[in-house]
């Protein structure tokens, strides 16, 4: 992501974007289970625009009592509860 700056390109903007549309479908549809679907859409909103970059990705959505996650990238989360870790997200890499 960091060699983005070094072309010109403001590597910040494609994250954002990525989160803007993300927050977009999910207004749209906020009964979703998939985040998938959301990074899909959000993914492909980014391509229409034509904004160059890279960024990890991570969206977590609860169903019920379910966690659903989806992860692209070297970034992730973590559940904490009662300062014991239930659950760490693996780590994906993907080439846009």
């Amino acid at each position: 992501v960091g060699g983005y700056a070094e072309l010109g390109i403001d590597p910040g903007l494609f994250a954002k974007r990525l989160m803007t549309e993300s927050e977009s479908f999910l207004r749209s549809k906020p009964n979703t289970t998939n985040p998938l679907e959301v990074m899909d859409f959000a993914l492909a909103q980014v391509k229409q625009a034509k904004i160059e970059g890279g960024s990890t990705f991570c969206i977590a959505l609860l169903d019920g009592k379910n966690l659903i996650s989806g992860n692209l990238g070297d970034s992730g989360y973590l559940i904490i509860r009662d300062n014991k870790l239930h659950h760490r997200a693996q780590q994906t890499t993907h080439g846009f």
